[in-house]
């Protein structure tokens, strides 16, 4: 069961507005990519999955630092339901 099917990520208006006030505190940050006019978040994120770029880092560190063995697929998932909410439809 995925983090999203368990209910443990609820994506509501509240999240989204957390959402939207995080990135227009970030966005004078050039750094902060991720919420510079013009960049699709949701294409980004969906890249990332896609490529799985950070499997080798989370397989390499992150698995090793949890209590509990989480897959990728499951440490993923949360991301996964991130992307197909609308929580970035701003």
């Amino acid at each position: 069961m995925s983090f999203a099917e368990s209910g443990i990520i609820q994506i509501d208006e509240n999240l989204k507005s957390l959402a939207m006030q995080v990135a227009e505190e970030r966005k004078p940050n050039a750094r902060c990519y991720s919420v510079q006019e013009g960049v699709n978040i949701k294409k980004v994120l969906t890249e990332i999955l896609e490529k799985e770029i950070y499997r080798q880092d989370y397989e390499a560190i992150t698995k090793q630092l949890l209590f509990e063995n989480v897959s990728y697929e499951t440490a993923i998932s949360g991301l996964k339901a991130v992307v197909e909410s609308s929580l970035f439809d701003f």
